[in-house]
């Protein structure tokens, strides 16, 4: 059996896990080597075999032979195919299930937005939603900013609430202080911030810059992670599974290096310690300088 997802990456898992269902959904087995023959084994259930499993092609091409080998099999495979050609869209109806999950333009966008904030208990005023839909660029980052306001339990947000809150504008300007945090040098980092403050660079979007690095970073280890022991992962890679530009991806992944998970969770905890308590009425130079040298001192 086989069904398809191509579209944007957040609603194709979604689709993927509704189609499942919560307790299918439990009994997925990731495939993660590569696309052929190693396949094989997954092909029939056995007695410890799995029931269901999913094929993140992430730009690997897969042949009709093998596809129609799939779909013969008693196992359910789930295809995430983001950039789907018409031809392999056809084929996937073909051969089993197709689902396209575009990612939402304009009006759509908003309504999407809306939407996703009424599941999480957030309520938007229109302009409000209009400024998250037209400044973040991706689905999954949207997401991730609506369960931000939802956590902070406001309940209803309009266009500058959510503007004190969303990190929407990240600055190139502050490349210069990612780098000096990145080559951990405090000092160095603290002379780049205070350039680039005295200039009248506004504080949040420092903050938001270096907030987006270290998300960025997050998403590039869990990339690593999933990637198997004898694949190396190189900066395209991580630039197409991620949808960023393949310089500040090869960035990420040399910044990753060496570091652990725990070390990038205390990273995100200081970074969100920092923007709330600027957004309390602390000094944002002290708080943004404090940051700056626990980030550099942590490399």
């Amino acid at each position: 059996m086989l069904t398809a997802y191509s579209g944007d990456p957040l609603l194709m898992r979604e689709a993927m896990l509704d189609d499942l269902g919560p307790e299918r959904a439990a009994e997925l087995v990731p495939y993660q080597g590569a696309v052929g023959e190693e396949l094989e084994p997954y092909l029939q259930p056995g007695l410890f075999g799995p029931s269901a499993v999913l094929l993140d092609l992430d730009g690997e091409a897969i042949g009709k032979p093998l596809l129609a080998r799939l779909a013969a099999s008693p196992v359910r495979f789930l295809i995430l195919d983001a950039q789907a050609t018409p031809a392999r869209a056809h084929l996937y109806r073909e051969l089993g299930e197709y689902r396209d999950c575009p990612e939402p333009k304009r009006g759509a966008r908003v309504a999407w937005v809306r939407s996703r904030a009424r599941q999480l208990g957030v309520q938007l005023s229109q302009e409000a939603a209009v400024w998250l839909a037209e400044r973040v660029d991706q689905l999954a980052v949207l997401n991730s900013e609506i369960s931000k306001l939802a956590l902070l339990g406001r309940g209803t947000y309009d266009r500058n609430e959510v503007q004190r809150w969303v990190a929407a504008d990240y600055s190139g300007d502050a490349f210069s202080v990612i780098e000096q945090v990145l080559a951990g040098q405090p000092q160095q980092a603290l002379g780049e911030l205070e350039l680039l403050l005295g200039s009248g660079e506004d504080p949040l979007k420092v903050l938001g810059a270096l907030s987006w690095q270290l998300q960025l970073m997050v998403r590039t280890l869990a990339v690593v992670e999933d990637t198997p022991p004898d694949r190396a992962v190189r900066p395209a890679d991580v630039a197409r599974r991620l949808g960023v530009k393949e310089f500040p991806a090869k960035r990420a992944l040399q910044a990753v290096r060496g570091r652990t998970e725990d070390r990038m969770y205390r990273d995100m905890c200081a970074t969100l310690r920092c923007e709330l308590r600027i957004k309390s009425g602390c000094d944002p130079r002290s708080q943004l300088s404090q940051l700056v040298v626990q980030l550099a001192l942590h490399r």
